[in-house]
């Protein structure tokens, strides 16, 4: 396992989430890897920013009664209630603050319909409930990504990118905030990491003209030079003017011209 896939099954390690071959991969790579295994100690600290924010509306007793007739009626049920009640008293002993607590019982909640789905004796579960429930999260990474990403220190933000390129399907909000954090962030490796994130997102029209307009802003050379190879793969054919300015500026580093010029060729 590298850092990058630790990265992504942290969440789901902390809520009991994740199928067991995954969890002993994560755990071995943890014990090889102090980063990571800082990171992930650090990450309830991190969740307690959003106490900052203001705390989501959530029908708790909506949710309650549909958890309850999920598991009710199946050998599994038991089994999947009791898991989440020790996942949710991990959380409460951590000092999670409301907010996050709210999203913490939504992904509890996930991996006991999980658990109890996949139970010998466990009856069909509908799709449309684990589906909404998995939105709620979904809704709770996002937030936790925005906060990250308006954080004061260059680290914070950097985490804040890393979420964010790791959500499935992330809203405008969210790419937009990656494309403001590559504008206008003071620091040039959060820039930089941003350039990252949004490749997987390229095919977006804001995406792309966002990179665009970067290109043509952009002093740092390591981050125009990211800038270059992500217009040149997108196929930005309306990055040429920007890439015939920076391959003919002499007060550009050379590098850069001649990563310019190259590029300027492959997307005529």
């Amino acid at each position: 396992m590298t850092c990058d896939d630790a990265r992504h099954h942290s969440a789901d390690y902390l809520t009991g989430a994740l199928p067991g071959g995954v969890r002993e991969a994560l755990e071995e790579h943890l014990d090889a890897c102090p980063e990571c295994a800082r990171d992930l100690a650090s990450l309830p600290e991190l969740w307690t920013r959003l106490g900052e924010l203001p705390e989501p509306v959530a029908d708790s007793a909506a949710m309650r009664a549909r958890f309850r007739a999920m598991t009710a009626g199946h050998g599994g049920g038991a089994e999947a209630t009791r898991r989440v009640r020790d996942v949710g008293a991990w959380w409460w002993t951590s000092a999670i603050r409301p907010a996050w607590a709210v999203g913490a019982t939504a992904a509890a909640l996930v991996a006991g319909v999980v658990v109890g789905r996949y139970s010998p004796a466990a009856a069909p579960v509908a799709a449309a409930d684990v589906t909404a429930l998995r939105a709620e999260v979904g809704e709770l990474r996002q937030m936790v990504s925005l906060s990250l990403l308006q954080g004061p220190s260059a680290s914070d933000r950097l985490k804040g990118v890393a979420w964010a390129a790791d959500l499935d399907g992330s809203g405008t909000t969210v790419v937009g905030a990656l494309l403001e954090t590559l504008a206008n962030d003071p620091n040039v490796n959060v820039r930089l990491a941003s350039v990252d994130a949004l490749r997987r997102f390229a095919e977006r029209d804001a995406v792309r003209r966002g990179a665009v307009e970067a290109l043509g802003r952009q002093t740092s050379p390591i981050v125009q030079m990211a800038l270059i190879d992500f217009v040149v793969e997108a196929r930005l054919t309306a990055a040429k003017d920007a890439l015939s300015r920076l391959a003919t500026d002499q007060a550009v580093h050379e590098t850069v011209r001649a990563r310019a010029a190259r590029g300027l060729r492959e997307v005529s």
